[in-house]
């Protein structure tokens, strides 16, 4: 059996070369794969898109196609060539960060005001406007301009009109920053050139307009119940140290990627704040006396007490 998928593997391998000479043939083939990716087990759509990721195909538009995200949150996300969200012309289920994913979606509806920095395409930003209440307020932060634009497509495409999208970057002071931007890694564009240098040799420094913590406080309502997502690729204790006023101020529940050998920097920007530190599993958030990276890599922060 073993034999036989590698078998397979070659052949759909050989198959996709051979159509992506031609854009034209791409364009059917990838809306035949669309059409009938409800014929297919979670596992082979999965198979399939590994097999696509290995092709260098021409660059084409391709419209929003719906699909769940979290364990039934269903939204509909534009796929792109040789980018995690190609998945969804495959599969009618998104897996990407899918425990963080099922946890929010369960939670979202509780919250007043959402605050996601770094939102890239649009992934949670999609998930937390179809599921919050209709009178929540939420704001999506993201300094890459091809991400922005394809932030707006998937809200344009989610008819979401309680979300409002920025393309800036949130930081120490308010004014001009860099965003250092890999290439061919648009998931992994980074306010540190270290992080951003790890992905590929060829980094591009594009100007950014940044907002400070403090500036922050004047953007966000203050009302009832705050969510405060971010996920900024190896920037997030920078972010943390501009945001502290904003955090003692709100208090808000706090959602953070960690990453190896950020856990230190984190945990200094987060010192003497009024927090339990819990990590994701995949049985849930699990409460840590300190912080570490983990292969899950998001840590819910819930405050102590609200004052």
């Amino acid at each position: 059996m073993k034999r036989l998928r590698h078998l397979l593997a070659a052949t759909f391998v050989r198959g996709h070369r051979l159509i992506a000479r031609s854009r034209r043939a791409t364009v059917w083939y990838f809306h035949i794969l669309a059409w009938s990716r409800a014929l297919w087990s979670p596992l082979n759509g999965a198979r399939i898109y590994n097999t696509l990721c290995h092709i260098d195909w021409p660059r084409i538009d391709l419209p929003a196609f719906p699909v769940r995200v979290g364990n039934g949150t269903l939204v509909r996300l534009h796929p792109h060539v040789g980018e995690f969200d190609l998945q969804v012309l495959v599969s009618r289920s998104l897996v990407y960060e899918h425990e963080l994913a099922t946890w929010l979606e369960s939670r979202v509806a509780q919250y007043d005001v959402i605050v996601e920095i770094g939102a890239n395409v649009g992934v949670f930003t999609t998930l937390f406007g179809v599921r919050a209440k209709p009178n929540a307020r939420i704001l999506a932060f993201e300094p890459s301009r091809v991400a922005f634009q394809r932030l707006l497509a998937n809200l344009g495409a989610n008819d979401l009109t309680n979300v409002t999208a920025l393309n800036a970057a949130v930081g120490m002071h308010t004014g001009l920053t860099t965003l250092f931007e890999p290439l061919n890694h648009l998931t992994n564009g980074s306010l540190d050139p270290s992080f951003a240098s790890r992905f590929s040799e060829h980094v591009t420094a594009v100007p950014t307009v940044c907002t400070s913590g403090a500036d922050l406080t004047d953007l966000v309502p203050d009302r009832g119940k705050t969510l405060l997502k971010i996920d900024i690729e190896g920037a997030e204790a920078l972010v943390l140290s501009g945001l502290r006023s904003f955090i003692c101020d709100r208090q808000p529940d706090l959602v953070i990627e960690v990453l190896p050998g950020y856990e230190a920097a984190i945990a200094e920007a987060i010192r003497g704040l009024p927090y339990q530190l819990h990590a994701f599993t995949k049985r849930g958030p699990e409460r840590r006396a300190r912080l570490e990276a983990s292969i899950h890599r998001d840590w819910w922060l819930q405050p102590v007490f609200k004052v």
